[in-house]
């Protein structure tokens, strides 16, 4: 089924690389600044995020739908989100462990060129991980503290997982569907149970054209099993 379901993607990425035309970036950033081509206004796949055990009476096993056509950095899968999870809005934690995304928007270049000369080097300001566990909270820099201003989202989703039970889920599974406004893509004792994956906006950036085509001639094998290991 997985095979199926990353074969989907092949004739979406073949079509823009080949047919559609090229539009500038907007955004004058350091870290984003190559033309793209665009294509379909939405597109949505639906994902199983468990397999059937061996044993048809054991729990089903939870699988992660990565690419397999290509190398996936995963220890910055890993450290992105637990980064998004902490809520820091500074970029130094993620380059110190080597994964340097946002380094290019929050240096002292950049930040003095797009008037953001009052933030500390690494500020990044109110963006994802801030809007997760601040959400409401008036950013201001990275040495305040919001506590008390702000509506934790994770926690107030973690609660309702656990006390009221039917608002998220059914029949003891977490189905997930995010919405991401432009694409270049488990929880508290629950079965994993299908993740759609509703992109807008989907582009490819000129300057891995090249690498995409390679990509596409590749053979793909099943999505990864996830195990997490904790410490207690």
């Amino acid at each position: 089924m997985s095979l199926y379901l990353e074969y989907r993607l092949y004739p979406f990425t073949a079509n823009i690389c080949i047919n559609n035309s090229s539009t500038p970036n907007p955004v004058d950033n350091p870290a984003d600044n190559s033309n793209h081509k665009e294509h379909y206004p939405a597109f949505a796949l639906r994902f199983s995020l468990s397999k059937p055990a061996p044993n048809p009476v054991d729990n089903s096993i939870p699988v992660l739908p990565l690419p397999t056509s290509k190398s996936v950095f995963f220890r910055a899968v890993v450290a992105k989100l637990l980064w998004f999870i902490s809520g820091c809005i500074l970029s130094l934690p993620l380059s110190d462990q080597g994964v340097k995304i946002w380094g290019g928007s929050s240096s002292r270049e950049f930040l003095d060129k797009v008037g953001l000369g009052h933030r500390d080097v690494g500020d990044l300001g109110p963006i994802y991980r801030f809007q997760w566990r601040y959400f409401g909270a008036e950013n201001v820099d990275t040495k305040t503290d919001y506590k008390g201003q702000e509506v934790n989202r994770l926690i107030e989703i973690l609660y309702k997982l656990k006390h009221n039970p039917f608002d998220y889920h059914q029949k003891g599974h977490l189905y997930c569907q995010p919405y991401q406004r432009s694409c270049d893509v488990a929880l508290v004792d629950l079965y994993p149970g299908t993740f759609v994956y509703a992109i807008v906006n989907i582009h490819v950036y000129l300057d891995y054209i090249e690498l995409l085509q390679e990509q596409l001639v590749r053979g793909l094998t099943e999505f990864p099993e996830l195990k997490i290991c904790r410490d207690n």
